[in-house]
C-alpha cells in the first residue's frame, strides 16, 4: 500500500497547467501520496486544504512532475506571467508580453534559480521536492 506524507503550515508550488509558469499556494495541509495512475506506477497525488478554507483539493501529477513543498507561509513569491514581459505602448492602448511562451522550459528554470536562492538568503527548508522523480520508476 502506498504510504501518505503529511505536511502542515506549508507552501506549495506547482507547474500552472494553463501557461506553465509556476504557481504558490499557502496550505494548511498537504497530503503526498505516491501511487499507481494510468501508465505511471509512481504518479505524485497530491491532496491539500488552503489557507483560509475547509475543503480538501487535489491533483495528479504523473509526467515530469513539478511540485515542490517549502516550510511555512509568506515563501518564495514565483514571477508572473507579465511581470518580466516586454511592454508595447501604442496609440491608443498597450500591450503586456508574457515573458516566456506557454509551457516553455524557462519557467522552471527560473523557479529553481530563485528558489535556490531564497532558501540559502532565507534559511527556510524545502521539505519535499519532487521535480526530479521518475512518475515510472519512483
Amino acid at each position: 500500500m502506498a504510504e501518505t506524507t503529511t505536511y502542515k503550515n506549508v507552501t506549495l508550488y506547482t507547474r500552472n497547467s494553463m501557461m506553465g509558469n509556476i504557481s504558490a499556494i499557502e496550505c494548511r495541509e498537504v497530503r503526498v501520496t505516491v501511487r499507481p495512475y494510468a501508465q505511471y506506477a509512481h504518479a505524485v497525488h497530491v491532496e491539500f486544504v488552503k489557507k483560509g478554507a475547509r475543503k480538501f483539493r487535489g491533483f495528479v501529477q504523473s509526467y515530469r512532475p513539478s511540485l515542490v513543498i517549502v516550510e511555512g507561509y509568506k515563501a518564495l513569491k514565483p514571477a508572473g506571467l507579465f511581470e518580466r514581459g516586454k511592454q508595447t505602448t501604442f496609440e491608443g492602448g498597450s500591450m503586456q508580453q508574457a515573458q516566456y511562451t506557454g509551457c516553455s522550459e524557462e519557467w522552471g528554470n527560473d523557479f529553481a534559480t530563485d528558489l535556490d536562492k531564497w532558501a540559502a538568503e532565507t534559511g527556510r527548508e524545502i521539505v519535499a521536492d519532487f521535480r526530479e522523480h521518475n512518475s515510472h520508476r519512483g
